[in-house]
This record gives C-alpha cells, structure tokens and sequence, in this order.
C-alpha cells in the first residue's frame, strides 16, 4: 500500500501529519474545473459572436486565458486551489482532512 501521509515540520517546530489528495478527489476536481471552463468559454463565445469575424481573435484570447491564465490565477489568490478543487476535498474529507485544514496558515 501507498503511503499517502507525509510528515511536515512548522518553523514552531510542530510536526503535522497530513495526507496527500488521492486519485478520485484530483479527478473530480479536475472535472469540476473543465466543467467551469467549458461554460465560462460557452456563455463568453455567445457574447463575442456578435463581433463577427473580429469576434473570431478575440475568442482566441478568450480561450488562451482560460487555459492557461485560470489555473495560475488561482494558485496565486487562492493558495493554489481553483473553485472545483474547493468542491471535491469537501466532498471527500476524513477528519485527518478535517483537523488539518482547521490549523491557521
């Protein structure tokens, strides 16, 4: 079996124990944040169509933010979890989960 759990020490010299994100939670995460794209990229294509062929370049722009910008705005405002990350650990904690996450940062 896998050891999932790994020891990490605070600089107050506190040793946590905490276990890593398994497959099925990154997997739903992963799913979650396709599903916010894809509909992000949905409604703002139906908008920019109405540019016409103009519409077409910024579409482009539309979809490099979304694919790349997304992700990395995330990791830097929200301590590198996206919306669907946030969904999919709720979903699955244990209270090992539980009592980490309610440590202050």
């Amino acid at each position: 079996m896998l050891d999932t759990e790994a020891l990490h020490e605070t600089p107050e010299g506190i040793a946590l124990r905490l276990r890593a994100a398994g497959a099925a939670p990154r997997a739903l995460a992963w799913l979650g944040d396709l599903a916010v794209r894809i509909g992000l990229f949905t409604g703002l294509a139906t908008i920019i169509a109405l540019l016409g062929e103009a519409g077409q370049g910024v579409l482009l722009i539309v979809m490099f933010v979304l694919m790349w910008i997304y992700p990395i705005l995330f990791e830097l405002l929200m301590d590198g979890q996206t919306p669907a990350s946030g969904w999919s650990a709720c979903a699955w904690c244990t209270p090992m989960a539980r009592r980490s996450a309610s440590l202050p940062r």
